[in-house]
């Protein structure tokens, strides 16, 4: 069994600018069920994403099943899951090891939605 590959386009740098942020991306596999089934997790929380065709990556991993993704992270949702100005986000696959990718929080964003939370 390989282990899929997964890659984030956007952010590029994986830096959270803001309190949603769109995160967009795509995962590829030997076996058609990582990827049919994929599921992204933050902490125990499923994030919802929509599949997105991915023609260019398709074509350059011929031999690998491709799914593209997108979500809108919304990091008041998680902020309990942020440390050290840290989020880890874990794609997590029905027969691979699951894989987990850090975001960083940018200064004042954590603060930005407490702030939106409590109505200042």
């Amino acid at each position: 069994m390989s282990k899929p590959m997964l890659r984030i386009d956007d952010p590029e740098d994986r830096v959270l600018r803001q309190p949603v942020c769109l995160i967009r991306g795509w995962c590829a596999s030997a076996d058609w069920t990582d990827v049919e089934r994929l599921e992204f997790r933050i902490g125990d929380a499923n994030v919802p994403w929509q599949p997105r065709d991915r023609p260019d990556v398709t074509a350059e991993y011929t031999e690998l099943s491709v799914i593209g993704f997108t979500f809108d992270l919304d990091l008041s949702q998680y902020l309990y899951a942020v440390r050290s100005s840290e989020l880890a986000l874990r794609a997590v696959f029905p027969r691979a090891p699951e894989i987990e990718l850090q975001f960083s929080v940018a200064p004042g964003v954590a603060a930005d939605c407490l702030a939106a939370a409590a109505g200042i």
